[in-house]
């Protein structure tokens, strides 16, 4: 397991504490991906300031720093297929969701996991938005009302 700064263990410790409590499970190797159903937090770092245009948006700049994206794993092949392509590195790879523009600039750490029905993305990205994190702008929430499922925390 990949020793995690102080600060972000922080922001799992206050989703244990809340009504919701879940279990969520630390994953660095995709060899070791649940096929099941769920929601997940990917953690990604960017080692420089960088300039990053995401989809059909306007060029954004992105600090050096944590960044965290929440989402879910609903439809058929569960979080196995949905986190093997968020793994995959290949430039080939076609961009789809917001997050796919961040991978090609960002080095995608691991990830949290829970196969919990009762916990949706939305309600994971709400522990976020009352973090210390920053929320980035309505990036990876063009589905429905929350300000973000992107967050960003600067480096300690």
């Amino acid at each position: 397991m990949t020793t995690m700064p102080t600060n972000i263990i922080d922001i799992f410790d206050l989703l244990a504490d809340k009504s919701f409590a879940v279990q969520l499970r630390w994953i660095d190797d995709p060899l070791k991906l649940p096929a099941s159903k769920g929601v997940y937090v990917l953690h990604l770092t960017l080692e420089h300031k960088t300039t990053i245009t995401v989809g059909a948006m306007s060029e954004q700049t992105f600090e050096a720093g944590h960044y965290f994206y929440v989402g879910s794993a609903k439809g058929s092949g569960g979080l196995l297929a949905r986190l093997s392509r968020h793994w995959r590195t290949d430039k080939a790879k076609k961009r789809h969701w917001h997050i796919d523009y961040l991978q090609d600039e960002m080095r995608l750490k691991g990830c949290w996991v829970t196969t919990d029905d009762h916990l949706s993305e939305c309600e994971l990205a709400e522990v976020f938005g009352k973090s210390e994190c920053q929320a980035i702008g309505h990036l990876g929430s063009s589905d429905c009302d929350c300000p973000s499922h992107v967050f960003y925390l600067p480096f300690a």
